[in-house]
């Protein structure tokens, strides 16, 4: 004899959810499907239109036949100007949200945001006096350390996109 979900005998809906009720993870959540269509959003337009301009140096130059290296792109500096951009909206988007959800993370995402792009904006200045002044500096050094905090700018500012997002 079967039960129902309720365990009346001879019930033919055996394990049948109530009307109305949904399996969880049976369905993807709206506001996630919003989010992950923002989330990509912002990494075309945040992220690699921000690098454009280093992607393009590459074309031109190999366009012209030089052989460019990594470090030669990038080993004045250039990827600290993005995580710079990158980290201070985050930070601006973080200390503007309204915390409910997720509490302190914002506020946790925006201090560390900051200090990314105070440092990567004192760390650039530095590096253009350099250049400016005609002093040597160690760009395989700089681009190493600038792949870091660009790469950790990118983390901590899409983390702080994501849950302001799901935030709303």
């Amino acid at each position: 004899m079967s039960t129902s979900s309720t365990g009346t005998p001879g019930s033919s809906t055996a394990g049948a959810s109530p009307p109305g009720h949904t399996t969880p993870g049976a369905t993807t959540h709206p506001k996630w499907k919003l989010a992950t269509v923002k989330m990509v959003n912002w990494f075309t337009f945040g992220v690699v239109f921000a690098v454009m301009p280093i992607i393009a140096g590459y074309f031109i130059g190999a366009t012209r036949g030089s052989e460019r290296t990594l470090t030669d792109l990038i080993g004045h500096g250039e990827l600290l100007i993005v995580a710079t951009g990158l980290s201070a909206a985050a930070a601006g988007q973080a200390f503007t949200m309204k915390h409910a959800r997720f509490g302190v993370i914002p506020r946790l995402l925006g201090c560390g945001n900051v200090l990314i792009a105070v440092f990567t904006t004192l760390w650039f200045a530095d590096i253009s006096a350099a250049l400016g002044d005609k002093q040597r500096i160690d760009e395989s050094f700089v681009c190493t350390y600038s792949l870091w905090f660009f790469s950790t700018a990118l983390v901590t500012s899409f983390s702080g996109a994501l849950v302001a997002e799901l935030e709303q």
